[in-house]
């Protein structure tokens, strides 16, 4: 039997398999981070939103989990599906640590004010 096009499915539960995904390439690329990845997919699940914030939080703001770019990756791959929903100082304070893994800090979240 033939599988339902993509096109099928509604754009909003394609976004959530999109970010559970990209979650679960983190955990099989970073095997070491896997119960922490594993922990935000739970609660964003859940609809847990403070407790993802200071999940959140907690992970971007420990210099030890940088991987590359996985900081920028989480921001765009995941985070910023909901950005919304977070507490804005924390998002702000996120963001922030994330802003830091771009190789040009201030073009990234400042963009050009001619």
């Amino acid at each position: 039997e033939a599988m339902a096009p993509s096109s099928l499915i509604p754009s909003s539960l394609r976004g959530e398999e999109t970010m559970a995904d990209y979650l679960e390439q983190q955990t099989l690329a970073h095997p070491d981070q896997a119960e922490q990845y594993n922990k935000l997919l739970t609660l964003f699940n859940r609809k847990l939103w403070h407790q993802l914030t200071s999940c959140l939080a907690e992970f971007v703001s420990n210099e030890a989990n940088r991987r590359g770019d996985n900081f920028i990756q989480l921001y765009q791959q995941f985070l910023a599906k909901f950005e919304g929903k977070l507490n804005q100082l924390e998002f702000a304070k996120i963001a922030n640590c994330v802003a830091l893994s771009h190789e040009d800090p201030q073009s990234c979240c400042c963009g050009s004010t001619n």
